[in-house]
């Protein structure tokens, strides 16, 4: 029983989660590279699928991470990565919507992130 309820467990986490997974290890990922790695977690995703949860990652819950896209020439791969939100006046790496730069009673702007 203790095997079945594991196996429970690792169907409940989401592609989009796996992908957040993956992407927040660093370095640069392809589609391509993104569908193996699902593969490796014995989940089937198609890259059209695994795109959309690439796109999901510029909102809620994962709103401070910035996903970044380098295209390779003319051709259709890309390439994505995550990058920190920074604040826009101290630079600093946002955590939990506020800078250490920031206080409470500064309005946020149009990213969530507070500032001067």
């Amino acid at each position: 029983m203790g095997e079945h309820a594991t196996e429970h467990e690792a169907r409940r986490t989401t592609i989009g989660d796996l992908v957040y997974e993956a992407m927040r290890t660093g370095g640069w990922w392809t589609l391509p590279e993104l569908v193996a790695y699902l593969g490796r977690r014995r989940r089937v995703a198609l890259e059209t699928g695994v795109s959309a949860r690439v796109r999901e990652l510029r909102h809620s819950p994962y709103n401070r991470t910035v996903v970044s896209r380098v295209r390779h020439g003319t051709s259709h791969l890309s390439e994505y990565a995550l990058m920190p939100v920074r604040c826009r006046v101290c630079g600093l790496e946002v955590s939990d919507g506020m800078a250490p730069c920031c206080d409470e009673t500064r309005p946020l702007s149009a990213t969530g992130v507070r500032h001067g």
